[in-house]
């Protein structure tokens, strides 16, 4: 076991557990609250969390200005889990029309609880049907995760966040 990888059993666990104490601290829960985590136990508790969207295929959120509309088609894996996911998105007009040109730029994964994105830059990609891709969604760790997407349609902006409880 001579090197300071994270490959043996123990190393490896010694290391997740390192990774998790070293983003803030302990979690902050709604409330104010610490997240409560049981001895030797590494998962932050987030299922009952309610800031969390409950997952499902179409699952909408209007845009924060009310011009836009975003609809998580799909997730792969669905729900969404940890290590690298693929979402689908659709963007809507006003009309509640598809948006097919709209720019989906700065994509934002963030752990509002640790303060930390994931290391993993998403970038969507125009599909034939009018939606996109939205790839890697990189969630490497327990906790609640909120993706922003910013859309640009012609000269409307506008924005939307989905948050998922990841690994429980």
């Amino acid at each position: 076991m001579g090197g300071a990888g994270c490959g043996a059993s123990y190393a490896g666990a010694l290391c997740a557990a390192i990774a998790l104490t070293s983003c803030s601290g302990a979690a902050s829960a709604p409330g104010g609250g610490t997240a409560a985590m049981a001895s030797g136990d590494t998962t932050i508790g987030c299922a009952s969390d309610p800031r969390a969207d409950a997952y499902r295929a179409n699952l909408t959120k209007v845009g924060a200005s009310g011009l836009l509309t975003f609809v998580l088609v799909a997730s792969v894996p669905a729900p969404p889990a940890i290590d690298d996911n693929t979402w689908q998105i659709s963007v809507l007009d006003s009309n509640g029309t598809a948006v097919e040109n709209a720019t989906l730029s700065s994509i934002r994964t963030w752990m509002p609880d640790h303060g930390h994105g994931s290391p993993e830059i998403p970038m969507a990609s125009p599909n034939p049907d009018g939606t996109y891709t939205v790839q890697p969604l990189y969630f490497f760790m327990n906790g609640l995760w909120q993706v922003t997407f910013n859309a640009q349609a012609g000269a409307v902006s506008d924005a939307a966040t989905f948050s998922f409880c990841i690994g429980g």
